[in-house]
């Protein structure tokens, strides 16, 4: 299958936002710099860049190819999903950070693999952000790579969710969300 042109921005009608695509022997990389854009994202074994890792915001991304990239001397074996940048923030993180779980369930990976949005952010999540993931569902482990990894089997999902055009949402990540967020929750009060 011909993959979409990743140079343009996420369209939730179509294109590269709706696909994803499996990169073997993925090298994983953070951001090294606190910028608004920032050199970091999935490159695979033969060195391109995988443009379905980068994040958007209206007409331009805000990831960018690492620059002279070092090779990562960990690898992280298996099959995993990368989610993009992990986002503090609450309102980004919703947003941003959830824009590319849309496929989780089809693609069955053993984990999630986000890198940090801020170099100096911790490698951990925060309570609302486990509390978020438990109530998509989400049952496998969660990483937050700080530095740089290879990966053996990585899905990058395109963005499904952003700020700007995307905004609406594709109609995948609506589907992931109806689906699968709080299901378990019983009503609880007047009818």
């Amino acid at each position: 299958m011909a993959m979409s042109d990743t140079s343009i921005g996420p369209d939730p009608d179509g294109g590269w936002s709706r696909e994803w695509v499996t990169v073997a022997n993925a090298r994983v990389y953070p951001p090294e710099i606190s910028a608004l854009v920032q050199p970091c994202g999935v490159v695979d074994a033969k060195g391109e860049y995988c443009g379905h890792s980068a994040t958007w915001r209206g007409r331009r991304p805000m990831m960018t190819p690492p620059e002279n990239p070092v090779e990562p001397v960990a690898t992280l074996a298996g099959r995993h999903l990368f989610a993009g940048q992990l986002w503090a923030h609450f309102g980004h993180f919703m947003v941003e950070s959830l824009a590319r779980l849309w496929a989780f369930s089809e693609t069955k990976p053993e984990s999630i693999v986000f890198i940090p949005k801020r170099p100096a952010a911790a490698a951990a999540l925060k309570g609302y952000q486990r509390d978020f993931f438990e109530l998509l569902g989400i049952d496998v482990p969660i990483t937050i790579l700080t530095g740089p990894r290879i990966v053996e089997e990585l899905i990058v999902t395109g963005q499904g969710l952003g700020l700007g055009p995307i905004d609406r949402g594709t109609p995948e990540i609506h589907e992931f969300f109806h689906t699968g967020f709080a299901k378990d929750v019983e009503p609880d009060g007047p009818k």
